[in-house]
């Protein structure tokens, strides 16, 4: 049974699988500091543990609707800001900080689990959710589910490294980084998603797989893993650099402070 608040962390019977979920239904699973805390020490539990693979899911109607709007505008802050937790907030805890432009999921944190990650999702997958959708090793999604980088409709720059780090044609990369909605079927299309399944079969399915993946020879799919993982380009340094200068400025622009209120206020949340 899970000891968290937020986070469900339940082993499947029988089997080297344990399946983690986001657990703030409703808030559509909006990823908080302490839903993120206890993100990062699931992973850790997972990583100190006789399981191999992880299922990553969401509770309710969502994956994750992305970074907590709620908690930034309660702390006064004029742009979104993900949770400011070290290290420990790599989506696949434990990390090691790196400023080599290796690939990674989030800024300057590359991963470091050796084990294996399914996403499983549905719904909104939106923000810091597709970002853990695509850091997993494999992506099992319900016909629910839509993809999105939501950060443009706040002011931000976001979307076009996934782009580049997964080989994507410009106009895809183009997609992401405008925010437009991508449709699980497209995304299926697209490579991003490695099975598309009714919403009903989702967590089975994604149980079934990560079962299958336990029979292999772990040390041959480790290996492998890390050898399709070298693969991905790291981002030039110039282009890297470039990137913090537009997020800098956007960030102190009253433009993106401008959007920012509105995205929230739009969506409910007060920022007075």
């Amino acid at each position: 049974m899970s000891d968290y608040e937020f986070i469900g962390y339940e082993p499947v019977q029988g089997s080297d699988v344990v399946v983690i979920t986001l657990n703030r239904p409703e808030k559509l699973n909006a990823i908080s500091s302490p839903l993120a805390t206890e993100l990062a020490d699931a992973f850790h539990r997972f990583d100190q543990s006789d399981a191999f693979v992880a299922v990553l899911t969401g509770a309710g109607r969502a994956f994750t609707a992305g970074m907590d709007v709620m908690e930034n505008t309660a702390a006064g802050r004029t742009t979104m800001a993900a949770p400011d937790l070290g290290v420990s907030y790599n989506p696949f805890h434990p990390g090691k900080t790196v400023d080599d432009g290796s690939p990674t999921p989030m800024p300057r944190h590359a991963r470091t689990l050796k084990k294996l990650v399914i996403a499983a999702v549905h719904g909104y997958v939106f923000g810091g959710g597709f970002i853990m959708a695509m850091a997993a090793d494999l992506c099992v999604a319900a016909e629910s589910a839509l993809f999105e980088f939501s950060e443009v409709y706040r002011g931000m720059a976001v979307g076009w490294d996934m782009g580049y780090l997964y080989r994507f044609p410009r106009n895809v990369s183009m997609e992401l980084a405008l925010g437009l909605r991508m449709e699980a079927k497209r995304a299926y299309e697209l490579g991003l998603v490695n099975r598309l399944v009714p919403d009903e079969e989702l967590l089975p399915s994604a149980i079934d797989l990560a079962k299958q993946l336990c029979r292999l020879p772990r040390g041959a799919v480790t290996a492998n893993r890390e050898l399709v993982d070298s693969l991905i380009p790291t981002i030039p340094e110039q282009v890297a650099a470039h990137a913090e200068e537009v997020r800098r400025q956007l960030a102190g622009s009253p433009e993106s402070a401008a959007a920012f209120r509105e995205f929230a206020e739009t969506h409910g949340y007060s920022t007075k």
